[in-house]
């Protein structure tokens, strides 16, 4: 698992990084808004699969995270963007609230699922430090 949850940081890093130059080279917001939703999807998507996989998902902060960043955030916040394509992104509702405020939850949301993947992570090298 120690490679896995490796991968899933190395891959939430650089999705951020991309979605970040997404937004700096693509002009028209409400595609720069679309690659980058499909990316997070995409990723929540990849790592909920993964972690459902294996023999022991529900001990994994990672899985929590996931669940909670791919159901909550990423699905909602796509699928509101793409069935509201011609309205502007601060008039959009999303669960009750102004997609901005909306959006500022879900960044935080990718950073709990960062850091659970990260404690993870460390479970996984913590069995390795004390055999030594």
């Amino acid at each position: 698992m120690r490679k896995k949850f490796l991968l899933f940081l190395i891959l939430e890093i650089a999705v951020t990084l991309s979605v970040i130059i997404i937004f700096k080279t693509i002009e028209n917001r409400s595609f720069a808004g679309l690659f980058a939703g499909s990316l997070f999807t995409g990723l929540g998507a990849y790592i909920f699969i993964e972690l459902i996989k294996t023999k022991s998902t529900f001990r994994f902060f990672s899985f929590y995270g996931v669940c909670i960043h791919l159901f909550f955030s990423a699905i909602p916040l796509i699928l509101t963007r793409v069935l509201n394509w011609d309205i502007p992104h601060s008039d959009l509702i999303i669960f009750g609230m102004e997609a901005p405020l909306f959006h500022s939850i879900a960044e935080k949301i990718f950073v709990i699922l960062m850091l659970c993947t990260l404690i993870d992570l460390m479970k996984t090298l913590l069995p390795l430090r004390s055999q030594k």
